[in-house]
C-alpha cells in the first residue's frame, strides 16, 4: 500500500489555499500535515520528497517565504517583524537568512524596492 499522489496533491493545494493555512503556525509539524492529508508520517515524507522535490523542512520554509514576499509586495509599509511572525518564522535571523537565500536580497531591501515601485505608480 502507498499513497495516491493526485489525491495528496489536491489536498495539499487545498491546504495552501485555506484562510487558516497551518504552514504559518510556527509549531506546524509533519505529523500535523499527515493528519490533514490523511496519511502517516512516512507517506508525508515520501510525498513531499518525491512529488514536491523538497524535504518537509524546505517545503514549510518555502511556503512561508512565498507568503512573506507576497505580503511585502502588497504591503511594503508593513513592519518586517509583523511579517515574519504572520508567516510562522521563529525569529528575525532565521527569516532574514532564509529570505536572502531564496530571493537573493534581504527582506528590507525587497520591501524598499516594492515601496519605491508603489510610489512611482501613484
Amino acid at each position: 500500500m502507498g499513497y495516491d499522489a493526485k489525491v495528496l496533491t489536491r489536498k495539499y493545494k487545498k491546504i495552501l489555499a485555506s484562510k487558516k493555512n497551518p504552514f504559518f503556525n510556527k509549531e506546524f509539524s509533519m505529523e500535523e500535515f499527515g493528519k490533514l492529508l490523511g496519511v502517516n508520517r512516512t507517506y508525508v515524507s515520501q510525498f513531499v520528497n518525491k512529488e514536491l522535490g523538497l524535504s518537509f523542512h524546505h517545503l514549510v520554509r518555502s511556503v512561508r517565504l512565498d507568503r512573506a514576499e507576497q505580503i511585502l509586495r502588497d504591503c511594503p509599509e508593513c513592519k518586517l517583524n509583523e511579517v515574519l511572525l504572520e508567516c510562522g518564522f521563529a525569529n528575525d535571523t532565521s527569516f532574514r537568512l532564509a529570505f536572502r537565500e531564496k530571493y537573493g536580497a534581504l527582506p528590507s531591501h525587497v520591501r524598499r524596492e516594492y515601496r519605491e515601485a508603489k510610489q512611482h505608480k501613484e
